[in-house]
């Protein structure tokens, strides 16, 4: 078996299987990314790159901010997007392959807004 294979089989409980208190350190992480770096305000958009189920974004939905999660397995985009219908404020995440963003990094905007960022 493959490691995506063996990483796509994870996709279900994948949180709560990783992390001895899922809760606690989701929460400690969620704060990390609201207190470093560039501040961030209600509504702002937090990407984050390989999501896995997606743990993250509730934790920063109820922070204000908007959700959007990226991974390369299905079976993980799956489990995020099931993760986030039923999260609070839901209608500010949403959970994306790694297919879908490099068609999404073609658009003018987009790839302006990733080159500022990059300098």
């Amino acid at each position: 078996m493959s490691e995506r294979e063996q990483y796509a089989r994870q996709a279900e409980a994948w949180t709560e299987r990783s992390y001895a208190d899922a809760r606690a350190y989701l929460a400690h992480r969620a704060d990390l990314v609201v207190s470093l770096g560039s501040p961030l305000e209600q509504r702002d958009e937090v990407l984050d790159l390989a999501c896995g189920d997606g743990g993250l974004g509730p934790h920063l939905l109820a922070r204000g901010l908007r959700y959007r999660g990226v991974d390369a397995e299905s079976a993980m985009v799956a489990a995020a997007a099931q993760l986030l219908a039923s999260a609070r404020d839901s209608d500010n995440a949403c959970v994306e392959s790694t297919q879908a963003l490099s068609r999404l990094t073609r658009e003018p905007s987009v790839s302006s807004s990733i080159a500022s960022w990059k300098k």
